[in-house]
């Protein structure tokens, strides 16, 4: 049974240009659960190169096994998400994201960082958000090709309550 897979892709993904990382973090610096504060707020980025998203430039995509951009779900199926921002010359970039359902702060299907796991981590928050995000390895020229940054990760979606699910 295929559901509306509603990907409102960046009410809240923060993509962060930066000029140094520590490597660590934690849940939701991007704001989008209401639980924290911005990556440049809290102090993971350092110096001038710092700034908020431009959506213009940021795309994320769920895509079926066949690598084909998907605008609906099946219930407990497993896709890739796909993260990718336009460089504009820009040297590093970094992100964050959660899924969640609708406009709620309840966690939407589980993650698997099989596909670039050098380069991306994954956290879980005490409620049970998993939050994917770029590791110091993953914001240069590893995840760079084309003027893009692109990073991909698993996603399986719930098993019930087929609701609209947001990217944030």
């Amino acid at each position: 049974m295929k559901k509306i897979l509603s990907v409102f892709t960046i009410t809240s993904i923060v993509l962060i240009l930066l000029a140094n990382s520590n490597g660590q973090f934690t849940a939701d610096y991007t704001g989008s659960t209401g639980l924290g504060q911005s990556c440049a707020q809290i102090g993971c980025h350092e110096g001038a190169g710092t700034m908020g998203v431009d959506t213009a430039k940021l795309w994320v995509r769920v895509l079926d096994a066949a690598q084909n951009e998907v605008n609906s779900y099946t219930l407990n199926q497993q896709y890739t998400v796909e993260i990718r921002y336009r460089l504009d010359g820009a040297q590093k970039v970094g992100f964050q994201c959660t899924s969640l359902f609708g406009f709620s702060t309840n966690k939407a299907g589980t993650v698997s960082n099989t596909l670039m796991p050098s380069y991306l981590q994954v956290w879980t928050d005490p409620n049970g958000r998993e939050y994917v995000s770029h590791t110091s390895s993953g914001t240069g020229n590893a995840v760079m090709s084309g003027g893009y940054a692109i990073w991909k990760y698993k996603w399986t979606t719930p098993s019930t309550s087929p609701q609209a699910i947001f990217f944030t």
